[in-house]
């Protein structure tokens, strides 16, 4: 989940209130105002698209340059109080301080002050989550994917934040990661774990290639029944994929592997949703599948898998599975869609 570059921002495009269907609240810390807009943008989903009732309630880290802007005692502790933003109905309360480099985060640890944005979790299972503002992300002068800075700011909020919503349904693959770690201490278990060991492996770049196009071609295709062939062949083609990194390196990733693709694909699609909104957004789906691209394996097929899963069942319907107590991953509900 942890992405440090997961959106890299070179220009500034300072977009209108109308389009987060906000305007600023000028009681807030002047450097709030943008948060509320994340905000603004995450109901609109969470409400219009995936029609959820309930949010868990988050501690956030956010901060810019100079101070960090948080609602947890212990990253805020000696902090100066301040007026922010509620999320959704949640009151929240706001304390500011000068970090000097360094944030102590809500479960006690010390993180310096980088361009990062991740969601996690205290022992007791309380989420929490940790982003830069716009200014830091300016700063760094990475590539915005030409739909603006603050666009393509919200875009990582949305992705990050929905993390929190699931955090407590991910015990089971928990318990599959802790088993898979006892085996193999020494790999470097996320996300990227596949990227990492077969990114210069040309053999299996040659086929995985060829499955990641296809799930691309089944989600866009206006054919009903070549969509269903297509996501037949795609699906085929994973199991195989996964089949043969066992037998070459004796590694089971294919729980782990339909996982990731499962968290990293519906937090795309969460910012790909707001970006196709009228009331978000509001670009074409294709500039806004230009806007998401990314180079991580795990996020682009992994979109890919919930955007056609999406052809299949409403995205109402698909929140329901990944935002409820037991997460379903994407390939599971892929296979029961196109079952003969």
């Amino acid at each position: 989940m942890k992405k440090n570059n997961f959106f890299l921002i070179a220009t500034l495009i300072i977009c209108s209130n109308n389009l987060f269907g906000q305007a600023e609240n000028n009681k807030f810390d002047p450097s709030l105002n943008e948060v509320q807009k994340w905000f603004t943008a995450w109901d609109l989903v969470y409400n219009d698209v995936y029609v959820l009732k309930k949010i868990k309630p988050v501690d956030f880290v956010l901060f810019d340059e100079t101070y960090v802007y948080t609602t947890s005692k212990i990253t805020g502790k000696d902090g100066l109080n301040i007026v922010g933003p509620s999320l959704s109905d949640m009151p929240l309360t706001w304390t500011k301080k000068i970090h000097n480099g360094k944030i102590t985060l809500p479960d006690s640890t010390d993180t310096e002050v980088k361009v990062m944005s991740f969601a996690s979790q205290l022992a007791n299972g309380s989420p929490y989550f940790v982003m830069p503002l716009t200014s830091y992300w300016l700063k760094n002068k990475v590539d915005d994917h030409g739909i603006g800075l603050e666009t393509l700011v919200t875009c990582v909020f949305l992705h990050e934040f929905g993390h929190t919503q699931q955090l407590q349904s991910l015990n089971d693959i928990g318990k599959v990661m802790e088993a898979y770690s006892k085996v193999y201490p020494n790999d470097n278990l996320n996300d990227d774990i596949l990227q990492f060991y077969y990114k210069n492996d040309s053999i299996y770049l040659k086929d995985y290639k060829i499955e990641a196009d296809l799930f691309r071609q089944a989600a866009l295709t206006l054919d009903k029944n070549e969509r269903i062939n297509l996501t037949r062949t795609a699906l085929q083609m994973l199991k195989v994929r996964q089949k043969k990194c066992f037998e070459k390196d004796g590694r089971d990733i294919a729980k782990m592997d339909d996982f990731f693709l499962t968290l990293e694909g519906i937090g795309q699609y969460t910012a790909f949703s707001w970006l196709i909104h009228p009331k978000g957004g509001n670009l074409s789906i294709d500039k806004a599948l230009i806007g998401i691209k990314t180079k991580w394996w795990s996020q682009e097929q992994g979109f890919d898998t919930i955007f056609l899963l999406s052809k299949f069942m409403k995205p109402k319907k698909i929140a329901n599975y990944m935002f409820g107590k037991v997460l379903t991953t994407s390939i599971d509900l892929l296979e029961k869609q196109v079952k003969n």
